[in-house]
């Protein structure tokens, strides 16, 4: 799948467990295992280019996005 640089992207992750499952403008999927670790940060890296965030939403399972 080709991602056009110039639009915006929509990145979707579901944490079950250690699973995560990440969607990329519902279009390209992938699963990886993620631990709890009990330090650190979310990051986010870009490789040759810029970008920017227009939005960040954090919801649990209850809740509504």
């Amino acid at each position: 799948m080709k991602l056009n640089p110039h639009e915006p992207l929509t990145v979707q992750a579901f944490l079950i467990g250690s699973i995560l499952e990440c969607w990329v403008n519902d279009a390209y999927g992938f699963c990886l295992r993620a631990y709890d670790f009990p330090e650190g940060k979310l990051s986010f890296s870009v490789v040759q280019g810029k970008a920017r965030m227009r939005s960040l939403t954090v919801s649990t399972a209850g809740d509504e996005p």
